[in-house]
């Protein structure tokens, strides 16, 4: 038997009084399996701050709903990478699944910009840890982020578990490579 093909989720669009080119983007919506369209970035050691580091605005630590102290994971559903926002938009231990990527990610940390363009716009932005440290080299890390950032995509809130995942890393570190297979 072959397997039955699902149809893919329309995205969600907040009504306008009037005709527009451009939509207008709704909140996410908060039950599980719902898909938005996002602007998905990322960030890693060197643009992580104050100071450059792997630490998170929401650690464990300090009994906030997270899994992580700092800055990590590699995207399963019980260890979801980290990812930053603006916490009006995603509640600190939001979880989101990134079908590009296929990883899960949990709402860790702050993002400044993602808060001016949810404020500003009401665009759904989500900026997600790449592993990084301080011997990485910079500019192939922007390279790799770069590689994988996407003005508009469709992410996943309050996925369910099982997922497809891809626990390899998306920049290594310790060579500098970007992969590009996912």
């Amino acid at each position: 038997p072959q397997p039955a093909l699902l149809p893919t989720p329309e995205p969600t669009f907040a009504p306008t009084t009037f005709p527009s080119l451009l939509p207008t983007f709704a909140p996410p919506p908060t039950t599980s399996g719902d898909y938005v369209y996002a602007f998905v970035t990322f960030y890693g050691w060197p643009d992580n701050g104050p100071p450059p580091g792997n630490g998170i605005a929401y650690p464990k630590g300090f009994g906030n709903p997270t899994l992580h102290d700092v800055a990590g994971g590699i995207g399963t559903y019980g260890d979801p990478v980290s990812f930053a926002s603006d916490n009006n938009l995603y509640p600190v231990g939001s979880l989101i699944y990134l079908p590009h990527i296929r990883k899960y990610a949990i709402m860790e940390d702050l993002c400044i910009g993602c808060v001016e363009n949810w404020e500003n716009d009401g665009r759904v932005h989500v900026d997600i840890w790449m592993e990084s440290d301080s011997a990485t080299n910079e500019s192939k890390l922007f390279d790799c982020m770069g590689y994988y950032t996407h003005k508009s995509i469709e992410i996943e809130n309050n996925p369910p578990s099982g997922r497809p995942v891809d626990t390899r890393l998306l920049f290594n570190p310790l060579t500098g490579e970007c992969l590009n297979d996912v």
